[in-house]
């Protein structure tokens, strides 16, 4: 990924918490791996900007993404809009969560089921699995909408 979409990321994501009228002290894009991108906004309104259980930086997000499509950038880079590192650490704690769970299903050889989780956390878990580290350790996703939960199930018969 090149600089200058990262500039406009950063950019258009000013632009926007202007207009809305939404305090920030800093932005700052940084470049993940697979294409992911994390927009990190500091503020001292922290709860304000994140919104009951992450739905305002969740709108913010998808409000970016789609005046972002508009700018023509890179089409396979995957935006995510962070207040102050709370999407990050939501992150780390449900792959401690999914190791814990692994953990379960391997010891008990019964299948452990995560709580409800967005597109990109299951995505995410998903991957995680799909390491070296889990070869007997497969994810199904479950239920549907906001239901939506994975299952974590260990392959073999120890």
């Amino acid at each position: 990924m090149n600089s200058k979409t990262i500039e406009i990321i950063s950019n258009t994501l000013s632009e926007l918490l202007q207009y809305l009228q939404l305090p920030f002290t800093k932005i700052e894009v940084l470049e993940e791996k697979d294409g992911v991108v994390r927009a990190n906004i500091e503020t001292e309104k922290i709860p304000f900007l994140i919104g009951t259980h992450g739905e305002r930086v969740n709108a913010i997000q998808h409000i970016l993404k789609n005046l972002l499509w508009k700018k023509d950038i890179d089409t396979g880079v995957f935006v995510i809009v962070d207040i102050d590192g709370y999407k990050k650490t939501r992150e780390e704690k449900m792959l401690q969560l999914a190791d814990e769970k692994a953990e379960s299903a391997r010891n008990m050889q019964i299948p452990q089921t995560m709580p409800p989780l967005d597109p990109y956390l299951r995505k995410l878990i998903h991957t995680h699995f799909n390491s070296e580290n889990y070869k007997d350790i497969t994810t199904e996703s479950i239920g549907e909408g906001t239901s939506r939960r994975l299952q974590i199930l260990c392959n073999n018969a120890s």
